[in-house]
């Protein structure tokens, strides 16, 4: 899990990870979706969940 400032700040991190091609796909766990968290699929087959804000 990575936690960003903002929204502003994760969303640009997406655009950077679009740019190279990478997809979102859908978090294994829905609660991170329903805190507006985004997943991307590492090498290794496991998620890597972006999230908007801290959760702490």
């Amino acid at each position: 899990m990575l936690s960003f400032e903002s929204e502003a700040r994760m969303f640009e991190t997406v655009r950077r990870l679009g740019g190279f091609g990478a997809e979102p796909v859908p978090t294994e766990n829905p609660y991170w979706a329903t805190h507006g968290a985004l997943a991307f699929p590492d090498p290794d087959g496991r998620q890597v969940v972006l999230v908007p804000r801290p959760e702490f």
